[in-house]
């Protein structure tokens, strides 16, 4: 618990002492006409940008209040005025589209890939017409590239896990989803009863359970945390199958 906490206030204060830099970052992105989204952890990092440019800005943080939240986005997107979204990575790492900007960077860091992953996938969505730059902002020889690496090291691990055969990431798509209609195709679309399926399911050898393991993973492979049906990902199958 000591180390957690000790761990916490140099993250903080790494943060903090990044914001100047950061901000010239930021300065030397917009003067080229750019708009750009910034993320970070610590409410303090947030306010402080979003501070330095307030005529040209819009911040959402967990304090955001819910009918302000889209008021944010909305300026963002529509504003040409507005050139920087700073957001926090738990409040505004998912449920946006920000395709205004090709740009997105990371004041901070998070100790899982995925949130990193979900925030980056804000200006990945439809309606992105260019191609999109990812940047991380680490304070060499600080907890920051501790973080980095680790976060390096985790993807490593989780593509070697996923790279099953060697296979690339599109087809190991298509398999999943494949996999998925399948299985639609074995229960769903036949119309068994949620009764049936119970009944079956208490029945189920060892074998069958990790079958069907393996059929959710395949949907979870297909995730891509979208807020809404775009024809991709795991709403157009969850779409298929129904939430229960």
């Amino acid at each position: 618990k000591v180390s957690f906490t000790e761990m916490a206030k140099i993250r903080k204060e790494v943060a903090v002492s990044k914001v100047p830099y950061v901000i010239n970052h930021i300065e030397d992105s917009i003067e080229d006409g750019e708009k750009i989204i910034v993320f970070a952890h610590h409410r303090e990092v947030c306010d402080a940008i979003y501070n330095q440019f307030k005529d040209k800005a819009v911040i959402l943080t967990g304090s955001t209040k819910n009918e302000d939240r889209q008021k944010a986005v909305d300026r963002f997107q529509s504003d040409p005025e507005i050139k920087v979204f700073v957001g926090s990575l738990h409040a505004a790492g998912t449920g946006i589209t920000l395709t205004a900007s090709s740009r997105v960077l990371f004041a901070e860091l998070d100790w899982t890939p995925a949130i990193m992953q979900q925030a980056e996938d804000r200006a990945h969505r439809i309606g992105q017409e260019d191609n999109v730059l990812i940047q991380y902002l680490v304070l060499e020889g600080s907890l920051d590239s501790k973080i980095a690496n680790d976060i390096a090291n985790k993807l490593a691990v989780i593509e070697k896990a996923l790279d099953k055969g060697g296979k690339g990431i599109e087809e190991r798509i298509e398999k999943a989803k494949k996999d998925a209609a399948e299985f639609i195709d074995g229960f769903a679309s036949k119309g068994v009863g949620r009764k049936k399926i119970e009944k079956e399911s208490s029945e189920f050898t060892k074998a069958q359970i990790e079958e069907v393991h393996s059929k959710l993973r395949a949907l979870a492979s297909v995730c891509d945390y979208a807020s809404e049906l775009d024809g991709s990902g795991f709403n157009k199958i969850d779409a298929g199958i129904g939430h229960s």
